[in-house]
């Protein structure tokens, strides 16, 4: 009798440890783990304890998160020289049609000589190159689509000097996924104080659009952010 009580106290006490073990997760820094419930997805674990249901709930995947140091291009001879030869004729026949600062950054590639071209073209293929080596940690790179949010055109138009500078600060985080040739999508994520709204910028390596579009889906089945509107 007592040895029977004794077996089945122990097999409660394994499987008590086993409940709790099952429960209780510990997530560690820099880390996000994707709970799934019945299947499907249910939330996203942050760094902490945390808990799940057990036999109803499961840990799918474990994301590890880290910041990634970007060498930047900022040179735009290369777009420059394109740039004027695709629009060189309407401007030279046309120059009304276009705003003076358009005309102006069009123009400054007519002097970009064919040898400083062929140059410029041959660091453009070496850092899409040098930036394979980045995901070969990483599967997909994540920053705000815009470091800023976005100026009032009335802003812009009472003052034209601003204009450039506002574009440069805007364009900083996408322009180097184009000069790199990287597939990159953005998302809603949030608005700001006034009601603009705030995008995920979400890119992967060469030929993985793939990649890219299941993440931002998966973003967007775990937040709402795509379906709310601007608040009043």
């Amino acid at each position: 009798m007592d040895s029977t009580f004794s077996s089945v106290a122990v097999v409660i006490a394994v499987v008590a440890v086993i409940f709790i073990f099952q429960t209780f997760k510990i997530v560690p820094q820099q880390h996000a783990w994707v709970v799934e419930r019945l299947g499907k997805y249910d939330r996203t674990l942050s760094p902490g304890l945390e808990f799940v249901i057990p036999f109803v709930e499961r840990v799918a995947y474990k994301h590890s998160l880290k910041e990634v140091p970007l060498d930047v291009p900022t040179d735009r001879m290369l777009q420059a020289a394109e740039s004027y030869a695709y629009h060189a004729e309407s401007v030279a026949k046309s120059p009304e049609l276009y705003q003076a600062e358009t005309v102006r950054r069009i123009r400054s590639g007519e002097k970009v000589s064919a040898a400083e071209y062929i140059r410029r073209r041959r660091e453009q293929d070496e850092a899409r190159r040098g930036i394979r080596a980045v995901f070969a940690d990483v599967d997909v790179l994540v920053t705000p689509t815009m470091p800023m949010p976005a100026p009032a055109i009335a802003e812009l138009k009472a003052n034209p000097e601003a204009m450039r500078p506002a574009e440069l600060r805007l364009l900083r985080n996408t322009r180097p996924f184009n000069v790199w040739g990287l597939p990159a999508i953005s998302v809603p994520c949030g608005f700001t104080q006034r009601g603009l709204p705030i995008g995920l910028q979400i890119a992967g390596a060469h030929w993985r659009e793939d990649l890219v579009l299941r993440v931002a889906y998966a973003y967007e089945q775990a937040t709402a952010w795509h379906k709310r509107r601007r608040p009043e």
